[in-house]
């Protein structure tokens, strides 16, 4: 027999956990339920599936919106990072351009290195089998590189292969590859380590009269999209309607380009989501690094489909695009 020992106050009474209080557990779904909610959930995916291909062969136009997601499974990281000293209209004044360029020099290194995923040759057959317009938030010419047409996609953030004058008053552009740009960029950046990479040592424009920065020509933070995206995309757009808008790796609450989707709404067109977030997942939730998507947009979706994107959306399109077994890269050439 074992002894009960006393309280504090001498009752005697064994004192009570705290977790008593709490309202016992639901009970666990018995096998049997489990098996019957996967059943339901294949069910339901099946006549998504089946549903979505139909529309897709009976749409004659379709716009897609391309986020940081699609890239993710080529080993391509989502943007996470300060942006007031990395890629802000300052981050190329003299005291932020030595770090702001070491960064940019990894991103390209690493764009370099990857490889464009199936989902990258799916969206470039699209265009080559439909009226299609991708409209790209992302900077990596990983689209490029899958052999994308170049009239059917709109790089509305811009490319980090293209390189502009940091002067607005200078016309200046190029294109290039190189890895790395500068000699003095070779070295790979370290958090907390100063390369004391010095200002004159980093890309300079070569521009008559002018020894200004280079920059990478992409869409700063604060700044606007460049006007030939937004006229290339509005006039898509206005020469008839949409019948499918694809949503694909992108939280779509980046303005004007997640506008486009309320376009299509507006015109009738369903819209499908690719994403590795969950539908439904709180603002602010990830899934592997990757947002959940605009909640709005999520809700009015006529289609959800969760999961990496490389796998989901070539299985989505094959019955258009065929197999990408025999996909090949691109030379690079982003022009």
């Amino acid at each position: 027999m074992v002894d009960s020992q006393d309280n504090a106050d001498g009752s005697g009474t064994p004192p009570s956990s705290p977790l008593s209080s709490l309202p016992p557990s639901p009970p666990s779904p018995s096998p049997g339920v489990k098996a019957y909610q996967l059943l339901k959930h294949e069910i339901a995916l099946r006549r998504d599936f089946i549903s979505f291909i139909d529309h897709l062969f009976n749409s004659k136009r379709i716009a897609a919106l391309l986020g940081a997601g699609l890239s993710v499974p080529s080993g391509i990281p989502t943007f996470r990072l300060d942006p007031t000293k990395l890629a802000s209209e300052h981050s190329m004044d003299e005291e932020n351009a030595p770090v702001s360029w070491q960064f940019w020099a990894d991103r390209r290194r690493n764009a370099l290195e990857a490889k464009p995923n199936l989902a990258h040759f799916a969206l470039a057959e699209l265009a080559k089998k439909k009226d299609f317009l991708a409209i790209s938030q992302n900077i990596d010419g990983l689209c490029e590189r899958a052999g994308h047409p170049s009239n059917s996609l709109v790089r509305f953030h811009g490319c980090m292969f293209h390189l502009k004058c940091h002067n607005a008053l200078t016309i200046h552009m190029s294109v290039n590859t190189k890895d790395p740009i500068v000699p003095a960029l070779a070295i790979k950046q370290q958090e907390g380590v100063n390369n004391e990479i010095r200002y004159d040592e980093l890309p300079i424009c070569k521009a008559p009269h002018c020894r200004e920065l280079l920059r990478p020509d992409v869409v700063f933070y604060g700044e606007a999209p460049a006007e030939k995206a937004v006229h290339a995309a509005d006039a898509w757009y206005s020469k008839d309607g949409v019948d499918l808008m694809l949503v694909i790796g992108t939280t779509a609450v980046v303005r004007p380009a997640c506008d486009y989707i309320d376009k299509a709404m507006e015109g009738g067109a369903k819209v499908a989501i690719i994403n590795l977030a969950a539908r439904g997942s709180g603002a602010g939730e990830e899934a592997d690094g990757e947002a959940a998507v605009n909640a709005q947009f999520a809700a009015k979706a006529d289609w959800y489909f969760q999961g990496d994107v490389a796998a989901i959306l070539p299985a989505l399109l094959r019955e258009v695009v065929g197999s990408l077994e025999d996909t090949e890269e691109e030379e690079l050439a982003f022009v």
